[in-house]
């Protein structure tokens, strides 16, 4: 009896070690790392248009003279009628400012030698105009009180912060739309966006260059400001 129980004994512990040695990784052997989730990279565009509800308008005085004092006094002389009108229709202080004086000769260089022949002095203003209504009138105004030249005229939107938001949505539906076209062409869906990152730009819908304000056409067509996101998305794909 005492044999067979000792020969079941060593059964059973030769069973186990075997197990063991089975069970055990190979020398060297280490366990598969865990593979990165396969993901594709997508750019997405966004539009959205606004109506201008504010105009920046940049305009001056030239003035010419013999000598530098009389550039000089005609010039703010002119400036000063420009300002005091835009005074009397409402600007305020805040919505007028200076953008540059200047003053500086005139040489005739037709000849061998440059010959001095007076001075000229330019004092410009920035305008920015709540009321895009009344531009007409401004550049009337201005023009028939001295304003020899407009140097830029540009229109905006004073809050942007639905029209971004818009833009937003169309670049993100842009970037899942583009996201599903190529990951179905090779039999994967679009799982969860790992990564977003997002600029935007606005589109001025008209610059005026410098020009002779005596050529300008009153009647002003502010057209739309246009505003565009992109969004950079990286999804996982299943």
């Amino acid at each position: 009896m005492k044999t067979v129980l000792a020969l079941a004994t060593a059964a059973l512990l030769s069973t186990a070690a075997l197990t063991t040695l089975t069970a055990a990784p190979a020398h060297g052997e280490t366990e598969a790392a865990p593979q990165p989730p396969r993901t594709i990279s997508i750019t997405g565009k966004g539009d959205s248009a606004m109506t201008p509800d504010i105009a920046r308008l940049s305009l001056g005085v030239t003035s010419s003279a013999p000598t530098a004092r009389e550039a000089l006094d005609a010039n703010n002389k002119s400036m000063q009628a420009v300002i005091d009108g835009l005074k009397s229709l409402g600007l305020g202080v805040t919505d007028i400012q200076t953008s540059g004086l200047s003053l500086s000769p005139i040489y005739d260089t037709s000849g061998s030698v440059a010959k001095l022949t007076g001075y000229q002095a330019r004092n410009g203003v920035a305008l920015k105009v709540k009321d895009i209504s009344r531009l007409g009138e401004i550049l009337d105004l201005t023009v028939s009180a001295g304003a020899n030249e407009i140097n830029g005229l540009s229109f905006d939107v004073q809050d942007k912060d639905a029209a971004i938001a818009d833009a937003r949505v169309a670049a993100m539906k842009d970037a899942k739309a583009k996201a599903d076209l190529m990951a179905g062409a090779l039999g994967a869906v679009v799982g969860r966006p790992l990564s977003i990152s997002e600029s935007y730009m606005s589109d001025q819908p008209m610059q005026m260059q410098t020009m002779n304000a005596a050529s300008v056409d009153v009647p002003i067509a502010t057209g739309q400001v246009g505003l565009t996101a992109q969004v950079s998305v990286v999804f996982e794909l299943n």
